[in-house]
């Protein structure tokens, strides 16, 4: 009697994992002892990848998602008995390219696959082309929507539709084109590629009443699941991974308006403002007022929106703050309507002479700067930034955790907080007759280099 190989016992093992949920012991081996965290929600994705073959799966930021995805894929390489093609695409090329890296990553490391199937291109490290032992070949392939996307056609094949809202490095790109590029892109040249025997997947967390995550009429014909990191109790829904304190204190971290957008699934209409004013009100401190100088212990750092325009819509905005202890207080805000740039010089030196400012830091990205910094004109003091969309995400979760958490005192200027609330959900910024957003720059910059406390997102009362 032919004693069985452990090859023998894989193929069983195979054999048996009829569904995701029991293809879970043959994919944990492609993990070290403890990284492969199994809970309910996990079980309910898989059994949603399984069940549906056109679906529209919102969850949390970091709740594995493209875990899930991943391992739907490699369960099809390793099972499918017919050769298939499937399609990965993500918002970016690079970030398509990091999803089948990772997944790559992982089949060579698995027993089961070193054993049961065959590499065939072994040096591409982002295109899997891989025959398993039914010697079906299945080929996965990614691909960027914001990039031009050749005619493809996937009749009995896999589409899967994974982070189309983030670039490479996990930065939100909702500018208003880059959603609008998407949304046509997913219309007008992924549904083409589609027939009624394609399985679609579609993941993702939805973000602006623009997204394509928004379109209920798109998706009418898909199964929808739509889970929030927080359930009803305010409890995690996948406590193994995340557990309730952690959500808790991550709120706390990265502000309301992020987290109800990232966390829990909540995209703010297009028409919605990013600050809450219930919020910014909170933080008026009406005993502040626009100080002359300041020749206080504290030190003093600021920031300053340039513009050199004659209309009041485009007028420079300086906020000077001091630091106390873990909060900001504002000791100026400051507008400076149609003036020139040279004088606006003279005006910041003064300014810094005044109140002792360690740090101003300037929008420069029209380079209104460069000839100061050229001629030696520009004052130590001044640190010119270049505003990218980097630069503004940054810039408003930091200074909406100030606001969320009371952290930061304003002085009572009118102005300055309507021009905040003209920053809308995407970070586009309207326009009025008293300016463009101004102040969301310089309070901004304030807030991105004036929180460096490792304690800062301890909650402090006035």
């Amino acid at each position: 009697m032919k004693l069985k190989t452990i090859n023998d016992y894989r193929l069983e093992a195979v054999a048996e994992a009829s569904s995701l949920i029991k293809f879970i012991p043959i994919w944990q081996q492609s993990f070290a002892k403890g990284e492969f965290i199994v809970g309910d929600f996990l079980i309910n994705r898989l059994r949603d990848l399984d069940c549906h073959d056109w679906l529209l799966s919102l969850s949390s930021r970091g709740f594995s998602k493209s875990f899930s995805c991943q391992m739907m894929l490699a369960y099809s390489v390793l099972t499918t008995p017919k050769d298939l093609r499937i399609g990965y695409f993500s918002s970016t090329p690079q970030q398509a390219n990091s999803h089948l890296r990772k997944l790559k990553q992982l089949m060579e490391v698995n027993p089961f696959f070193n054993q049961l199937t065959k590499d065939l291109k072994p040096t591409a490290e982002n295109i899997i082309r891989y025959k398993n032992h039914h010697n079906a070949i299945t080929e996965i392939r990614p691909y960027g929507l914001t990039t031009s996307i050749r005619g493809e056609h996937y009749r009995s094949g896999i589409v899967v539709l994974d982070d189309v809202l983030r670039d490479a490095a996990g930065n939100n790109i909702l500018t208003a084109a880059n959603v609008d590029l998407i949304n046509r892109t997913i219309k007008k040249v992924i549904t083409p590629m589609l027939h009624q025997n394609t399985k679609i997947v579609f993941i993702g967390t939805p973000l602006t009443s623009r997204d394509i995550f928004s379109d209920t009429e798109y998706f009418k014909d898909f199964h929808c699941v739509k889970t929030p990191a927080l359930d009803e109790h305010d409890e995690s829904v996948f406590p193994e991974l995340y557990p309730t304190a952690f959500l808790h204190a991550r709120r706390n971290q990265i502000g309301r308006a992020e987290f109800q957008a990232e966390y829990m699934c909540e995209p703010m209409a297009e028409s919605d403002a990013f600050f809450n004013y219930d919020d910014l009100k909170a933080c008026i401190n009406p005993k502040l007022s626009n100080l002359e100088y300041y020749r206080g212990k504290c030190e003093v750092i600021a920031g300053v929106d340039i513009a050199v325009s004659k209309k009041s819509q485009h007028a420079t905005h300086m906020a000077i703050f001091k630091k106390y202890k873990d909060r900001l207080i504002q000791l100026l805000s400051v507008w400076f309507e149609g003036m020139p740039i040279t004088s606006q010089l003279v005006a910041y030196k003064r300014l810094i002479k005044d109140f002792n400012i360690s740090q101003l830091f300037a929008d420069n990205t029209n380079k209104w700067l460069d000839f100061a910094f050229e001629n030696g004109s520009a004052p130590p003091e001044l640190i010119p930034l270049h505003i990218t969309r980097a630069t503004k995400n940054s810039m408003a979760s930091t200074l909406d955790t100030l606001i969320t958490h009371k952290q930061i005192q304003l002085i009572n200027d009118e102005r300055q907080i309507n021009q905040l609330m003209l920053v809308q959900s995407d970070l586009s910024i309207s326009v009025n007759r008293q300016g463009h957003g101004d102040s969301f720059t310089s309070l901004g910059f304030v807030a991105m280099h004036g929180t460096t406390s490792q304690s800062f997102f301890e909650v402090f009362e006035f």
